[in-house]
């Protein structure tokens, strides 16, 4: 299978808002007749056409400097991987008419739109209609066309049914005669490049309906499913809520996909059919007090409550061929407490999960409010694996022979509490850690993405682990080595003596690196021997007695042992136990070693970290994959760098960054066989990305900060990523629609 089609939409000047009331869109047509304009029937031609290009004819310049504000390049339509080399046209002609061009084998662009209008009114004082500008194509799943204009324009005469009494400041575009979204008529693609065009052969999706162009939270107002039904979100004239619709491609029909009550924020579609959208339950600051929802819509209609409380939900759904799947960042959903940051986290949310909240949403990461509990091994993530777990985390042993017995045992530990050799190294690996990335608890992801894989991509506000310092709480009997107020284990006897010399060497090997020889304990009746040698050599018995050490810290030196993570020194039957009374009264040099028990193992805050939820990290702008086996973040991005964009090309990942140590911009990407990302562009802050004519080459759009100049064109990914500029194109690119190539069927 191989790809059809490429939309990308380059220099686009939307005002791209979430706010919901913005009044009437009359557009200037107000007033001057009692009928309005004559309608106007545009034709569009794409016979022998190679391509379509969207150009603002208004921005009468060339390709040079701009800013970012003038800049914002997303791709539309259908999502293949090839797509025809293009050049760049231009059009220094005025009128919405001269807006779309055709571009044939070679780039050469003609005009592909053609107005039959009579170049004036029959309605006295009332100036002829002019096309207004199209601000975006998009092509569907289903090869067909549609087209956004800036403004709704008369499409057709008002008939017996239809409102005559338009006078001064009455909104004319509601008497069924305007329309501003349009499909076009006469086939697929492949009919439309090969057939001449039928006259006025614009189908209009609506005539009852205006979209104003601050609605579109996306790269355009259309969005499709697999099989090129349509949608669009827009509001009835005169009327603040917007609604979103689906626009039957068979029937032509609109069907209302959320409630005409509610301000929609944000819409998806999905493959399959269905929708994810974000809002409120009224535009006019009398809905939700605690913020918005998140809600999903199912092909079937059924509507799913997905998490609420939140007014910035960031989200990605995955098609499957069973349902629709979402990962997204918010608050909690089945928490009962008000939404915070420091209850925001990335989530999972599966609608044929369960018939619970619980059920269907699932932490995909551990929170970056819930570090402690990381590194303290106590996550669900954390406890033996081997047996059920229960709802609150606990698991059932039965070993107890109590099937209902609660047993909170977690992995790494034996079944006296005691961390296992398997567990200490994990803990010290936690505490330790310096690399390890969070999210949520008080920072904000900004965007996500998932590849083919069902890899997860999110890139935003993220929280780095700092390097914890791991100590100990020790219990030791017999003796032992304190060089610098800290037992030492390298200096301890850890065997038994068999006479007493040994016990001499010991003493003195102790002394000799700058140590304390510690014994504890007494001989009875007999205080004149005060070592467990002396003690027990002129034949009596050593009572010992435990020292204990509080905040003992663990060295990092290499080839030394330390107390508090030692997994050596003795077997299991030989660890400290107060319950066997032979290690106090030790008669023999046999038993005359140091033992000890670690009561303890603590991971101590990093130096000068202070209190607070955040003294265990720092906040860094990052790019970072979920890793799904350990339920964190894995940082992709340097640490001098601060991610901005995230982009997701033909199945690869890039991004674009500020380098806060050379102080450049820097377009990367990610080597998922290394693991480790590479410089694509320097110095250069990249606007958007996309696939481009071959799967060697992206089409690209940014500010080169070398000529300050903005810049246009294609990377080459097979030559060292060399950059080819298109020059000499008049007014502002838009839109560049390529369509030679083979279509895919896994749209």
């Amino acid at each position: 299978m191989s790809k059809f089609l490429k939309v990308l939409v380059l220099v686009s000047v939307l005002a791209l808002s979430a706010a919901c009331g913005k009044g009437n869109n009359n557009n200037g047509m107000n007033g001057g007749g009692m009928n309005g304009p004559d309608p106007i029937a545009p034709t569009i031609d794409l016979s022998g056409a190679a391509g379509l290009l969207v150009v603002d004819p208004s921005g009468n310049s060339t390709t040079g400097a701009r800013t970012k504000s003038d800049t914002s390049a997303l791709r539309l339509g259908f999502d293949g991987d090839t797509v025809m080399s293009a050049a760049a046209a231009s059009s220094s002609a005025t009128g919405g008419d001269k807006s779309l061009s055709k571009l044939d084998d070679h780039g050469n662009p003609t005009p592909a739109i053609s107005v039959e209008s009579s170049g004036s009114s029959s309605n006295p004082g009332m100036q002829p209609q002019a096309l207004p500008k199209i601000l975006t194509i998009a092509v569907s799943p289903a090869h067909e066309i549609f087209l956004h204009f800036e403004h709704a324009f008369r499409h057709k005469a008002p008939d017996s049914t239809t409102t005559t009494a338009n006078g001064p400041g009455v909104d004319m575009t509601a008497d069924g005669t305007y329309c501003q979204i349009f499909r076009v008529k006469g086939g697929t693609i492949e009919t439309l490049k090969t057939a001449a065009p039928t006259a006025s052969n614009l189908e209009c999706l609506t005539y009852h309906h205006t979209i104003d162009t601050w609605m579109a939270t996306r790269s355009s107002v259309f969005q499709f499913d697999s099989t090129g039904n349509a949608y669009f979100s827009a509001r009835v004239s005169g009327v603040q809520n917007s609604v979103v619709y689906r626009f039957d491609r068979a029937t032509a029909g609109l069907t209302e996909m959320v409630n005409a009550n509610i301000c929609v924020k944000d819409f998806l579609v999905t493959k399959s059919g269905g929708l994810f959208y974000t809002g409120q339950s009224s535009c006019n600051g009398g809905g939700n007090s605690d913020g918005g929802y998140f809600r999903y819509v199912a092909a079937a209609g059924k509507l799913t409550q997905i998490a609420n409380g939140w007014w910035n939900f960031i989200y990605n759904p995955v098609s499957t061929s069973t349902t629709d799947k979402a990962i997204f960042f918010g608050p909690d959903p089945a928490q009962s407490t008000t939404a915070s940051w420091n209850s925001a986290c990335l989530f999972y949310f599966d609608p044929l999960g369960g018939d619970t909240t619980a059920a269907r949403t699932s932490a995909a990461i551990t929170c970056g409010s819930d570090v402690w509990s990381w590194v303290n091994m106590t996550r669900k993530e954390d406890l033996w694996t081997d047996t059920t777990l229960a709802n609150d985390g606990s698991i059932l042993h039965a070993v107890t022979g109590n099937a209902n017995f609660r047993d909170y045992t977690k992995r790494n530990m034996d079944w006296n509490g005691q961390l296992t050799a398997a567990g200490k190294t994990e803990y010290s690996n936690r505490c330790t850690n310096e690399t390890a990335v969070f999210a949520g608890g008080g920072s904000q992801i900004s965007a996500i993405k998932q590849d083919k894989s069902g890899t997860v991509y999110v890139i935003g506000n993220v929280q780095k682990k700092k390097k914890g310092s791991l100590e100990c709480n020790l219990q030791i009997t017999g003796p032992h080595c304190v060089i610098n107020n800290v037992p030492d284990l390298n200096y301890s006897p850890l065997t038994g003596f068999a006479d007493g010399p040994a016990y001499d060497t010991w003493v003195t090997s102790c002394q000799t690196a700058g140590g304390t020889p510690v014994d504890s304990g007494n001989c009875g009746g007999f205080p004149a021997f005060t070592t467990s040698s002396t003690c027990i050599t002129a034949g009596h018995t050593w009572n010992r007695t435990s020292t204990w050490y509080n905040s003992v810290p663990v060295g990092t030196e290499a080839g030394k042992k330390y107390f508090c993570t030692d997994s050596d020194a003795f077997t299991g039957a030989d660890w400290w136990n107060p319950a066997i009374t032979e290690f106090h009264q030790p008669q023999s040099f046999a038993k005359d070693f140091a033992r000890f028990a670690v009561s303890q193992l603590n991971c101590a805050a990093p130096s000068g970290s202070g209190g607070g939820g955040n003294q265990w990290t720092d906040e860094l702008q990052a790019l970072a994959v979920v890793d799904p086996a350990t339920k964190t973040l894995v940082p992709i991005s340097d640490k001098a760098e601060q991610a901005k964009t995230l982009f997701l090309v033909n199945d690869v990942v890039y991004y674009q960054s500020y380098n806060t140590s050379s102080g450049k911009y820097l377009l990367r990407k990610y080597n998922a066989t290394t693991k480790l990302p590479e410089t694509v562009l320097s110095d250069f802050e990249t606007y958007n990305l996309s696939a481009g004519y071959d799967t060697n080459h992206l089409y690209y759009d940014g500010l080169d900060f070398t000529d300050n100049q903005y810049s246009f064109g294609t990377i080459d990914l097979a030559n060292s990523y060399a950059m080819e500029r298109k020059q000499g194109f008049t007014g502002t690119l838009k839109t560049i629609v390529i369509l030679n190539g083979t279509y895919d069927s896994d749209f």
